[in-house]
């Protein structure tokens, strides 16, 4: 099982390791924090009830990250206010433990009567933390907030994502074609598009084409440093013309993106490996260069804005 453990790893560093593009890639631009956004930072400190709001979101059932610490748990009166001061410190410093950040790597097999004894049989899973999770989904929250934002003031303006008004680049938030993450939107409304386009063309007895892409892997391939350069597109610089608020919802989405920055430049995985007596192995540390935190609330978002700043790229 030792033995076991060690390959998976090794199997799992060159998956999520630095591609030789990724290396040629500039390095992000610096955001260490002004002195007006440290100032600004007690104003924007989450407080008990969105915490815990974003804690109560999270699935009870779901399995445990290294810690073993349960969503359960972690919804404990005795507990919660802990997870509150952590997370509360956490944000205030914009930097969490490494530890908090960390993965576990099983491999589930698909079953149906395939080999157990094929690599390709197996499916990679990452199990973590629910504190992490509940962090995640914090910042999650607030993102969407912001992308919102800046997906009104591009409509309200009428102007296009990248287009550059007195001297500030319009960012490509939320568009109202992204169903998800959205209240009141869902994928019901993109089937009902869906619908009414192809009545409109068989009506007209034309024909049509349609293409459904389905990226295989594409969480586990998305860049590091491209995942922030599709951020800072997507949050853009703030068009609202009160400059004290302008100026809120750009230090928000500095803020966001230097947590982003924060929690992938220390993303890193266990694999696990369950032995004959029920006890565990687990290998060394995996440092991951690349491709997005599997089951973390966060993720999707990220696969999301980073989708788009590849398509706008076409």
């Amino acid at each position: 099982e030792k033995a076991t453990a060690a390959f998976t790893a090794r199997f799992w560093a060159v998956k999520v390791a630095a591609t030789e593009r990724e290396a040629l890639r500039p390095e992000p631009e610096d955001l260490s924090p002004t002195q007006e956004e440290v100032n600004a930072a007690c104003s924007d400190m989450p407080q008990h009830e969105e915490i815990i709001a974003s804690l109560t979101q999270l699935s009870k059932d779901k399995a445990c990250g290294w810690d073993m610490v349960s969503a359960r748990l972690l919804n404990l009166e005795e507990v919660r206010q802990e997870l509150v001061l952590l997370v509360q410190q956490v944000w205030a410093e914009g930097t969490l433990p490494a530890e908090m950040v960390q993965g576990v790597l099983v491999m589930l097999h698909k079953g149906s009567g395939k080999s157990t004894t094929e690599l390709g049989n197996y499916r990679p899973v990452i199990l973590l933390p629910h504190a992490f999770k509940c962090y995640t989904n914090l910042i999650m929250r607030r993102m969407v907030t912001a992308l919102v934002v800046v997906g009104e003031q591009n409509v309200k303006r009428k102007v296009f994502k990248g287009e550059i008004v007195n001297g500030k680049v319009a960012g490509e938030g939320l568009t109202d074609t992204n169903r998800g993450f959205v209240a009141k939107r869902s994928t019901a409304d993109c089937l009902a598009s869906l619908q009414m386009a192809m009545s409109t063309v068989l009506s007209a007895d034309r024909t049509a084409t349609l293409a459904f892409l389905d990226a295989a892997g594409a969480f586990d391939a998305s860049s590091h440093k491209f995942i922030d350069e599709a951020l800072k597109r997507a949050f853009g610089d703030c068009l609202v013309d009160d400059a004290e608020a302008a100026k809120e919802v750009d230090f928000a989405g500095r803020k966001l993106r230097r947590l982003v920055r924060d929690i992938y430049g220390k993303a890193a995985d266990r694999a696990q490996v369950r032995r004959a007596d029920g006890f565990t192995e687990v290998s060394d540390v995996v440092q991951r260069f690349r491709g997005s935190m599997q089951g973390d609330c966060l993720s999707p978002l990220i696969f999301l804005v980073v989708l788009a700043a590849v398509l706008n790229e076409c």
